[in-house]
């Protein structure tokens, strides 16, 4: 039986369903307790960052092979515990990188323009154009702005940023991954 403890994409549940014994309840991170009944004959258990995977629930997860990690970090399993009682934990590594790269970007173009100070002046029914103006990158007279991301994790910049067209810019992306090499690149962003 695949258990799967927090919000998955509906057609990915069906998928699963198909092939496998499937219990899936989105709500029952918020009910803790209600996991180790169960985790009895569960054989897999995909969650995201709510539920907590400790080496008591591990202890009574007798048929656990595996642990399905959606998102990004795994603050919330006891890898040392799953090390201990031989459950492999597979993490959704690269899985939502576009999103964090938009994020990023959209972030700091935001803040470039310094609209993100003007909200109470929007709501308010003023449009502070002036204010917002002259920031933006493509404005640099067609020089390149330089946009420096310093990433902890893989996140490819550019085959995310080429896809994007917002002007040209330097980006420039350091990864602490020491298999990846530094990367500065002019790109359309």
């Amino acid at each position: 039986m695949i258990l799967i403890t927090e919000f998955m994409n509906q057609n990915a549940v069906e998928n699963l369903k198909k092939k496998y014994n499937v219990t899936y309840d989105k709500n029952l991170a918020d009910h803790q307790e209600t996991i180790p009944a169960l985790m009895k004959n569960a054989q897999a258990i995909i969650i995201r960052n709510r539920t907590q995977i400790t080496e008591e629930l591990l202890k009574i997860s007798t048929e656990l092979l595996c642990i399905g990690r959606l998102g990004v970090g795994l603050d919330n399993i006891d890898l040392e515990a799953c090390k201990k009682h031989n459950i492999t934990v597979y993490p959704a590594t690269g899985a939502n990188t576009n999103s964090v790269v938009e994020y990023v970007l959209t972030t700091a173009l935001v803040l470039l323009r310094g609209s993100y100070n003007r909200f109470d002046e929007m709501v308010s029914g003023k449009w502070p154009r002036e204010k917002s103006s002259g920031n933006e990158i493509a404005v640099f007279d067609n020089r390149f702005s330089a946009l420096s991301i310093v990433s902890q994790d893989i996140i490819n910049i550019q085959d995310i940023s080429t896809e994007q067209s917002y002007g040209k810019c330097e980006v420039i992306s350091y990864t602490s991954d020491h298999n990846a090499s530094f990367k500065s690149l002019k790109i359309n962003l």
